[in-house]
């Protein structure tokens, strides 16, 4: 199906756009009309089918020479009809043309509940994300999306399942939430998901001397999992109390592209459609030279949908605004930004875009994010990054332009976070290691020496197709995603974090500030040279830190006479999020 996908046109999608709305009202007390597409008899929750007035299940069945789809109809909890409809395999216009015209049935008051199978979302895609009707995932037992579909999930309500083993393997792979919910409790849940109030941000009439409405631009914000997550929601929350210290009064309102129920009253939030509905000529040039260059283009479009949604809300109006990547293709927003409100603008480069060491760069990729970096940052105020070595990176019009804010630990959880008991106990040297794994810092060395009877190394974060291989040793444990307060709670348990570095001097990793609030001996084990850059900046003066070559032979001796520290660091406030925040409020504020 996913050839015929690539071969094929929508072109319903415009109608679909201007028929239906994702924004039209739905009553959460009354769950009208529910649509499922999956590719098998849907025979879950009894409470679903009894719960809206309305139910159809649209059942997808490739043959190969054909598509078969079955229609179910329920009302109120009973069945009434069922017939079958075939398309040629040759085509998907037909399939969408009649999606489109069940999707008509739902708009304004009901949604999609759409089962994830790699073979049917080849298949629906395209008409689900065109009709801009809301609807839901449902994990069923396949987790795969490539990074060019991440749109799709980001721009789901709800990605929920029945299955906790399922949610496991969801989290090991994708930085978006996954909700476990139980039979009985999906109809109050996708009531939930019905509701559409949007979050209304307070507008304050600024003056020259005060900038009182602040924006912060991130693709990610909860319920997904990211560093820039925690950045930016720390930044949502502690701003406007920094601004209250000064005496000023600040409203911080936050846009992402991550759509959810969660989000209806917190966030202004715009789903990132990509290619499914017509996009400006600018965009489509970017997507054909990131095409051409072979780049991925994810989060491409979205800047688009940001000018749209401010263009159609003309009362919206702010004075400081932080774009924060990654992905950086929405940071071209800064012109826009700049034009219609005479913003100040900070673009926030956690990491370096065209100048990443860790990157390995076409000519023509590193031609385009070249361009484009110069072209964001000429239309800035402020470039920030996470340490000195990133800020040297960046292609900055001039260096008074460049200012560091370090992501920092957040004082707030660490200070009220009890140490959380491990899954299995134990009295082996528990060593911790937080985040993802990436292809040039390798830990197979590190989990070949451990020994089994006295060390283990507990994994909490994401797991990627680059660290499958390591599930083969015994000494490793993965814990998965979890909330920040649950990673520092159970590092409060650890022994020691571990930190695998290149060795580039730009490398600094969020961890290092959980490891060091958390009063852990911090082990960096590095491909290059010991005691050298960011990381040596940050734990010189510490105690507890030990430096270790990623040789097996260099390990293997650290380990054998590596004792656990047991006496508590004291923390230094410098590397907490307030010192860091309070530096980014001056530079929003104007104030020196």
């Amino acid at each position: 199906m996913s050839q015929r996908t690539k071969n094929s046109k929508t072109q319903v999608k415009t109608r679909a756009a201007s028929k239906t709305s994702a924004s039209t009202p739905l009553s959460p007390e009354q769950l009208d009309r529910v649509i499922i597409i999956s590719m098998r008899p849907y025979e879950e929750s009894q409470a679903l089918l009894s719960g809206p007035n309305n139910v159809e299940h649209y059942r997808v069945q490739d043959t190969g020479k054909r598509l078969i789809v079955t229609q179910s109809v329920f009302q109120n909890g009973i069945f009434q009809s069922q017939k079958q409809v075939q398309f040629s395999g040759k085509s998907l216009i037909g399939l969408e043309v009649y999606f489109y015209h069940a999707f008509q049935k739902i708009a304004g008051h009901g949604f999609i509940i759409y089962e994830h199978h790699t073979q049917l979302f080849a298949t629906v895609q395209n008409v689900i994300l065109s009709s801009r009707l809301p609807y839901v995932i449902k994990i069923n037992n396949d987790v795969n999306f490539n990074w060019q579909q991440h749109h799709f999930v980001a721009a789901a309500r709800l990605r929920f399942t029945f299955d906790e083993v399922m949610k496991l393997a969801w989290q090991k792979r994708m930085v978006y939430s996954c909700k476990t919910i139980t039979p009985k409790d999906i109809l109050k849940t996708l009531k939930a998901c019905a509701r559409r109030e949007r979050f209304t941000p307070p507008m304050t009439k600024s003056t020259r001397s005060q900038k009182q409405n602040f924006l912060l631009v991130s693709y990610y914000m909860p319920p997904a999992e990211t560093v820039a997550v925690h950045r930016l929601s720390y930044w949502h929350q502690v701003l406007p109390k920094i601004a209250k210290t000064k005496g000023d009064n600040v409203n911080v309102s936050v846009l992402t592209a991550i759509e959810s129920y969660e989000n209806d009253t917190r966030y202004l939030v715009v789903p990132d459609r990509a290619n499914f509905n017509e996009v400006d000529k600018q965009t489509q040039d970017l997507v054909r030279e990131c095409q051409a260059s072979k780049v991925n283009y994810f989060s491409a479009h979205w800047a688009y949908y940001v000018k749209q949604y401010f263009e159609q809300r003309p009362h919206l109006r702010f004075d400081s605004i932080v774009i924060s990547g990654n992905p950086f293709f929405y940071f071209e927003l800064s012109e826009y930004f700049k034009e219609k409100w005479g913003a100040t603008v900070v673009l926030d480069f956690r990491d370096p875009f065209a100048n990443n060491p860790r990157f390995v760069y076409s000519k023509a990729h590193k031609e385009l994010v070249c361009r484009l970096e110069d072209r964001y940052l000429k239309s800035a105020d402020y470039a920030i990054s996470v340490n000195k070595y990133c800020l040297d990176a960046l292609r900055l019009p001039n260096a008074k332009m460049g200012r560091i804010v370090a992501n920092g630990y957040d004082e707030r959880i660490v200070d009220k976070i009890s140490a959380k008991p491990l899954r299995k106990k134990s009295k082996k040297i528990n060593f911790v290691y937080t985040g993802s794994f990436y292809q040039d810092r390798n830990p197979e060395p590190f989990l070949k020496a451990l020994d089994e009877g006295k060390h283990s190394l507990i994994h909490i974060g994401k797991s990627t197709a680059v660290d499958a291989p390591f599930d083969k040793y015994s000494t490793i444990e993965r814990y998965g995603q979890m909330p920040y307060s649950d990673v520092v709670g159970y590092c409060k348990t650890m022994d020691a974090g571990v930190i695998f570095t290149s060795g580039k001097a730009f490398e600094q990793t969020t961890k290092i500030f959980d490891y060091i609030a958390t009063g852990i001996d911090i082990i960096l084990v590095t491909d290059g040279v010991i005691h050298t850059g960011e990381l040596e900046n940050l734990t010189k003066n510490l105690g507890g830190v030990y430096w270790v070559k990623n040789k097996p032979s260099a390990i293997s001796s650290f380990l054998k006479t590596y004792k656990p520290n047991k006496k508590t660091r004291k923390i230094a406030t410098q590397f907490s999020r307030l010192k860091q925040t309070e530096a980014l409020y001056k530079l929003l504020s104007n104030t020196k």
